[in-house]
């Protein structure tokens, strides 16, 4: 429904589409796109674009039919992945100034292709959907929303994609067979020893009171605060 059939002849002309493309491992702003396009469904798929693609789909999906929400901006936003985002790469992140989703593949130790875990690239499209929602300055407090939204993105929809086999925990796909851990964020339990960040807190007595320097204001670190507090409610 976010589709816009009146588009030109090209990519860059088409409105309210899901786009996957190719970084071939360059970690840049001003990487030439390398699209997936095929009119035949027997083409050889590289996995993480297949796995992205779909998520993305699914995601789409769950804002659509729970929230009534078309796309990113409620119109005809382009949903644009990016996978193989530069050389071992442990990270993923919506770039809101040039309007893409990033994946990197990680490192093999710390992190698996990050665009293979459902919840992960579910949290990313939550930041999408945050920047086109809301005034939430990526900073302190409110960046710490920013960030307990995109994970309760991750959790909605992968329980609402997967009913029976959704889960309190972030991240846990993108994790090596090989780590101690298994996840990144844990909502019912952020100070779980298995999760990632073990010492995050889950109430305002332990609010991490950080700097700008210090991951923007702590907003990675404080979301977990809304975040257990999501779980709470929602359990």
């Amino acid at each position: 429904s976010m589709f816009n059939g009146n588009m030109g002849d090209t990519i860059s002309d088409m409105r309210g589409i899901i786009l996957v493309s190719d970084a071939r491992n360059v970690e840049s702003d001003d990487f030439e796109y390398h699209y997936y396009v095929s009119s035949a469904t027997t083409t050889n798929w590289p996995q993480n674009a297949v796995s992205l693609a779909w998520t993305f789909s699914q995601v789409y999906d769950y804002f659509k039919s729970v929230h009534g929400l078309t796309s990113l901006d409620d119109g005809t936003h382009n949903v644009t992945g990016i996978v193989n985002m530069g050389s071992e790469y442990n990270n993923a992140f919506w770039s809101g100034g040039i309007k893409l989703f990033c994946f990197g593949n990680g490192d093999g130790s710390t992190f698996t292709d990050l665009a293979g875990s459902f919840d992960i690239a579910a949290h990313e499209y939550g930041h999408g959907v945050t920047q086109y929602g809301s005034n939430l300055e990526y900073q302190f407090q409110s960046g710490a929303l920013n960030e307990a939204f995109s994970d309760f993105t991750g959790v909605m929809a992968e329980f609402y994609t997967d009913p029976d086999n959704g889960d309190w925990l972030i991240g846990e796909d993108c994790l090596p067979a090989s780590s101690q851990f298994n996840c990144l964020r844990n909502l019912s339990n952020p100070h779980h020893q298995q999760s990632m960040t073990s010492n995050y807190p889950s109430k305002m007595s332990e609010y991490a009171d950080w700097t700008i320097e210090q991951d923007n204001g702590g907003v990675h670190r404080n979301s977990t605060i809304p975040g257990h507090a999501f779980y709470l409610m929602s359990t």
